[in-house]
């Protein structure tokens, strides 16, 4: 981004109430909640462009290029609310989830310290940052 000077967008999700989940109703559903989390997050991002990455037990990053902040805004508020829309079936019944998620962004209007400001917001990110 910063040497084509094109924008560049960052989704950083957290799955909420995950090791609850685990805890609660076992692995298999964690890991049917992982699965319609990567399903859904396929039917919000453009193939071939975008990736997702698994960075933690219940966290992803969605890496948005060419994307600017409202764009990015937008993808994060489909995934929020499809991934909400279906819960997660079980054989006690079926388990919703939701997903919080910090929406970071470098316009190409941006300076080098805006690029350096948002590798850190990453790197510092926590559930303070998560919506």
């Amino acid at each position: 981004a910063r040497r084509s000077r094109h924008a560049l967008a960052v989704l950083s999700c957290r799955i909420d109430e995950f090791e609850q989940a685990n805890d609660r109703f076992g692995y298999d559903v964690g890991d049917d909640a992982l699965r319609a989390f990567v399903a859904d997050s396929r039917s919000c991002i453009r193939k071939n462009i975008d990736w997702l990455a698994r960075v933690g037990p219940d966290r992803f990053m969605i890496v948005l290029p060419e994307t600017r902040f409202k764009g990015a805004a937008r993808v994060a508020w489909k995934l929020r609310h499809i991934f909400a829309a279906v819960p997660v079936s079980t054989p006690n019944g079926p388990v919703e989830f939701t997903v919080s998620i910090a929406v970071t962004a470098c316009e190409p209007k941006h300076s080098m310290d805006s690029l350096l400001q948002m590798r850190d917001l990453l790197l510092l990110s926590d559930d303070s940052v998560m919506h």
